[in-house]
């Protein structure tokens, strides 16, 4: 189910990466929900990186300073770097405000969920 789920979806959102067959394509909109703003390389920024990056449309960053590295370490355009919290914190303090900013960053309708 959660293939059916994957292939049928309009949104993904992902924090440790996606499944590596995952292309830029107009049908769905990849979000990088990365765990933490670095203090270390990471990604691309990173010269013993070993994996595959996986493709996001969009990043995540805490701060304006955090988006340039973030634009850097996923190789994606610094318009395409959303300034937020991080999820996993910012829902603990502000949960409703938090899911209208996210839904309206993606024209996700707040009303349908």
């Amino acid at each position: 189910m959660g293939f059916y789920y994957f292939f049928r979806a309009k949104y993904i959102f992902h924090s440790h990466g996606t499944f590596s067959f995952v292309v830029p394509t107009k049908s769905k909109i990849v979000c990088n929900l990365w765990h933490g703003m670095p203090i270390k390389n990471i990604a691309y920024l990173d010269k013993g990186f070993k994996y595959i990056v996986n493709h996001s449309d969009y990043v995540i960053a805490t701060s304006k300073l955090f988006a340039y590295i973030m634009a850097a370490a996923f190789r994606t355009n610094f318009e395409n770097v959303l300034v937020t919290g991080l999820p996993r914190n910012d829902v603990l303090y502000n949960g409703k405000k938090y899911k209208a900013k996210v839904f309206e960053a993606f024209g996700i309708d707040l009303d349908r969920n």
